[in-house]
């Protein structure tokens, strides 16, 4: 009677400690959560580097050089025909005074002696000249307008910006070649090519694209 009594605890026993582990391992297996932390700081370390591993296969590109579509862009600078106008006047008083020497050296009664009107000459045309050189090293970089087509196969950009002259002249540029602009010189925003340009960053309306011409200080190459 005991022995008989003994198998049937036995047997009630095992059947409860089977039924009780089926039933944890499908709570576990449908929740897919552990009770240990240390298992749970595992599995939240696994899946970060799946993710991490994801987004690296994925070939997510660099915010910097995203790619940039969309309709035809125009930029046009603000101060462009004012400048223009300035540098048309610079060069006409240089002509001016170029050509106001032979006429001062021919006028009597002007300055007596010979050496002082060739000096008064060659100051007036070295100030002329000086002047508008220095206006045209200052102002060339500034870009007049810039033309973007955001549906064209290269990603190329047209600047306009004026020559010694004040004649316009179009160039076009690679974004590839496009970097920021390292240099002491005051109007200089990126440079192609050793060639510096400028335009008003809080005039460009086309985010992307100022973002690839001029971008970040935190994504620049060494900072």
């Amino acid at each position: 009677m005991l022995r008989v009594g003994f198998r049937r605890g036995l047997r009630s026993t095992t059947a409860f400690v089977s039924e009780r582990n089926v039933a944890d391992w499908g709570a576990l297996g449908r929740c897919g959560s552990f009770s240990s932390p240390w298992i749970k700081a595992d599995v939240r370390n696994f899946d970060s580097r799946l993710f991490s591993t994801e987004a690296s296969a994925s070939g997510t590109a660099d915010p910097g050089r995203e790619d940039i579509k969309g309709d035809p862009f125009v930029y046009t600078a603000p101060f462009g025909k004012a400048l223009r106008r300035v540098k048309m006047l610079s060069l006409t008083s240089c002509g001016f005074a170029v050509a106001a020497c032979p006429v001062i050296c021919l006028l009597p009664n002007t300055i007596d002696s010979l050496a002082g009107k060739i000096g008064l000459c060659a100051s007036l045309s070295i100030f002329g000249i000086f002047t508008t050189g220095l206006l045209h090293w200052f102002s060339s970089p500034y870009v007049h307008q810039l033309k973007f087509d955001g549906a064209a196969a290269r990603k190329e950009i047209d600047v306009k910006t004026l020559t010694l002259f004040a004649r316009q002249r179009w160039e076009r540029l690679a974004l590839d070649s496009i970097k920021p602009a390292d240099t002491w010189r005051p109007l200089a925003t990126f440079e192609s090519q050793g060639k510096l340009y400028y335009i008003h960053v809080d005039q460009f309306n086309h985010r992307k694209l100022l973002k690839r011409l001029v971008p970040p200080a935190e994504e620049t190459p060494g900072s």
